[in-house]
């Protein structure tokens, strides 16, 4: 990277690094990373921007490391909850799990999904039925 991109100094570049390999870095350098555009992310989920990524051929680690939309998740539970007349809490997770943030940790993809069926809930896509299983449209 530091051949196409000779404008990043070497401490930048290490801190990049760093970055990539979710070592920790100052408040200061994240500032500064951040100013510069190099960087996305919360300070204790950090991950390189997509000009990084694509600069150095990570696309699908960026992608990964990001993960999908909110809306690109509750589409794909709704049409799964849709094509299979009902789904349970675990097949739903099994479902959407690999879209959502790698950085995420088991507790805060639960959760992440969890706000997912609210919202779908909330909007009459999808209802709770029987034996706690979600099934399409809204609740009865």
């Amino acid at each position: 990277m530091l051949i196409k991109h000779t404008d990043l100094d070497l401490e930048t570049a290490i801190l990049l690094d760093r970055v990539q390999k979710h070592k920790p870095i100052s408040a200061e350098a994240v500032k500064m990373l951040r100013s510069k555009n190099l960087v996305e992310g919360r300070k204790n989920a950090l991950i390189v921007a997509k000009s990084i990524a694509q600069a150095t051929e990570q696309e699908a680690d960026y992608t990964r490391a990001k993960g999908f939309s909110d809306e690109f998740c509750m589409d794909l539970i709704e049409k799964a909850v849709n094509e299979h007349g009902s789904l349970s809490r675990p097949k739903i997770d099994e479902l959407v799990s690999p879209y959502l943030p790698a950085i995420l940790d088991e507790k805060q993809r639960f959760g992440k999904i969890g706000n997912l069926l609210t919202k779908l809930k909330h909007s009459g896509k999808i209802h709770i039925g029987p034996g706690k299983v979600w099934m399409p449209g809204p609740e009865n």
